[in-house]
């Protein structure tokens, strides 16, 4: 339990993915009529990133595209002008890639298997930002406070049990963006109570519902110093 409320500057209505249908399968004839992504509504296309080619089976990826572009969305505006990121927790680079348009990017990841994936998709990326991924288990050996104050922003997106000794970490930087990626609210809510109290300002969070007819929700938050 928080010691005290947290506040919310603002949260928009719930950014939805597939709406109650599974996206189609590739070996299903493009002339089968199939639901299609939307968010809020509107339709959407959700380009795979340059990191899918090189994901394995055994590797996590979003559960829906259209609320993976919603996350990469709410990521990239917050570091528009950003000009060197972190992305914690990466995996196989969902959102490293994504980043690596504006910026250079350092990306952390305890599984050596999706560091490896990310490197490889990253050398035949074309039009991006340098990418450099590191296998690192942050649980264990999260980034000190002063690897951190080296980048304009931070990303993290990590496991359910989340990263109360990242987030401990990051509040003791300078680093003057983070954005805070979450799949559980409890722990998520943590972790945003030890940035808070640890300067950082909550600017914006986003819930994306891509966990249909299910109490589990995504979240993304922007905080500032």
């Amino acid at each position: 339990m928080l010691p005290s409320p947290l506040r919310v500057p603002s949260m928009p209505n719930y950014r939805r993915g597939w709406p109650g249908s599974p996206p189609p399968s590739p070996a299903w004839p493009a002339s089968r009529s199939t639901a299609k992504p939307s968010v809020n509504g509107s339709p959407r296309s959700s380009p795979l990133p340059a990191s899918r080619s090189a994901r394995r089976p055994a590797r996590f990826v979003q559960a829906v595209a259209a609320a993976e572009s919603a996350i990469a969305e709410e990521v990239v505006a917050a570091t528009a002008k950003v000009r060197r990121a972190a992305d914690l927790f990466c995996g196989v680079g969902t959102l490293s890639f994504h980043l690596a348009r504006g910026a250079a990017v350092a990306a952390f990841d305890s599984d050596a298997a999706a560091v490896k994936a990310l490197e490889l998709a990253a050398r035949h990326a074309k039009g991006l930002k340098p990418i450099e991924a590191k296998v690192r288990d942050l649980m264990r050996e999260p980034l000190s406070a002063r690897e951190l104050d080296g980048f304009d922003a931070v990303v993290f997106d990590p496991p359910r049990a989340s990263a109360r000794a990242q987030a401990t970490a990051l509040a003791r930087s300078r680093v003057p963006i983070v954005v805070a990626v979450s799949c559980y609210p409890g722990t998520f809510a943590r972790d945003l109570r030890i940035l808070v109290d640890g300067g950082y300002r909550l600017q914006r969070v986003v819930p994306i519902d891509q966990f249909l007819f299910s109490a589990h929700v995504e979240a993304v938050a922007y905080l500032r110093r």
